[in-house]
């Protein structure tokens, strides 16, 4: 006897994906016998508030600050970069008109670490006012 490939596959895909749509159902009733339609919904008064700086190390909570100096252009096109106090800041954000390359500037903003860039080089610095210097 032969077994046709394609009937068997089709046979074993349609078992499956009855199988997973089964263990799909988001039914509460149906898994649980003390859940019932009418359970009353249980509300706590002493609900607590989550600082989003909790655990957070002073150093890393983003601080407003001025960086002066000149800028140089990044590896990648497009990216603005100010070297200070041996930390090299890739700056994100900014009258691009007055960031370009070589401009001695002073700009006020914060470091944010979390933020990704493509310029692959120097800490993220989101730019909230610049003027050149």
């Amino acid at each position: 006897m032969m077994i046709n490939t394609k009937r068997l596959f089709g046979l074993v895909a349609g078992v499956a994906l009855v199988a997973g749509l089964a263990a799909c159902n988001d039914d509460p009733k149906s898994d649980d016998p003390t859940v019932s339609e009418s359970s009353p919904v249980e509300e706590t008064e002493d609900v607590p508030t989550l600082d989003p700086s909790e655990g957070i190390e002073d150093e890393e909570k983003e601080t407003a600050m001025t960086l002066t100096g000149k800028i140089e252009s990044g590896v990648e096109s497009g990216c603005v970069l100010l070297e200070q106090d041996g930390t090299l800041y890739n700056l994100v954000g900014g009258d691009r008109q007055v960031l370009t390359a070589g401009a001695s500037v002073e700009v006020t903003g914060t470091v944010n670490k979390g933020l990704m860039t493509t310029c692959q080089q120097g800490t993220p610095f989101q730019v909230d006012s610049v003027k050149a210097a």
